[in-house]
């Protein structure tokens, strides 16, 4: 685990048995340290600190606590730090997209979902198997297979390749929706494509 960093009572920070000023890698890890946990209220406290320390916050910085929000799946505070990212000069990318994007899918809003996909492609960052994953994992936690296999097309059409959560969110879809024929079909497309099945795709189906 990453040091815990504090503040001593005046002047400096303390870095292990060391008082000096933290460096951005330094918060970046302190920052993740609380994503991993599901700390987010430390993870954002975290960012404020660094900016209080003069500090300017880098794509790792806030796809880090984006990533924290959207493991509690908290889309109003991931769309609120990616806008402060924007505003702050740091572009978006891959990551800070795909994690607002999985804050979408944890709660189940597809159309949000969807919407930061296509805001994503509009800043032309090419949609990745994150990224179409998560709005299939949106999908799947309402058990709308329709849109689960649109984007699970839409993600091969694009030469992207899947992967095994990308096929268990399609058959979590097909099940949650009672139509346990199409889980199974598409459990066969998942080895046939060389996929290995695991648990959670047996479950599932």
């Amino acid at each position: 685990a990453a040091p815990i960093l504090k503040r001593p009572g005046h002047g400096g920070w303390k870095k292990g048995h060391r008082t000096e000023p933290l460096t951005l890698i330094d918060f970046n890890t302190q920052i993740n340290q609380y994503a991993q946990e599901g700390k987010l209220d430390k993870a954002e406290h975290a960012v404020r600190r660094l900016q209080a320390a003069g500090l300017h916050g880098d794509a790792v910085t806030y796809s880090t606590v984006i990533n924290a929000c959207a493991r509690a799946g908290n889309i109003t505070r991931a769309e609120k730090w990616f806008k402060q990212m924007v505003e702050s000069g740091v572009a978006g990318n891959a990551i800070s997209y795909s994690s607002v994007i999985n804050a979408c899918a944890r709660e189940g809003d597809i159309a949000r979902a969807e919407l930061w996909l296509q805001r994503m492609q509009d800043d032309g960052i090419d949609g990745n198997t994150i990224s179409y994953s998560s709005v299939i994992n949106a999908c799947a936690k309402v058990g709308n297979v329709a849109r689960a296999e649109h984007w699970l097309q839409t993600l091969l059409d694009a030469g992207v390749e899947a992967d095994q959560v990308t096929y268990n969110s399609v058959i979590n879809a097909c099940s949650r929706a009672g139509d346990y024929g199409k889980a199974e079909t598409w459990l066969e497309r998942m080895i046939s494509s060389g996929i290995r099945p695991n648990t959670i795709t047996y479950t599932s189906v």
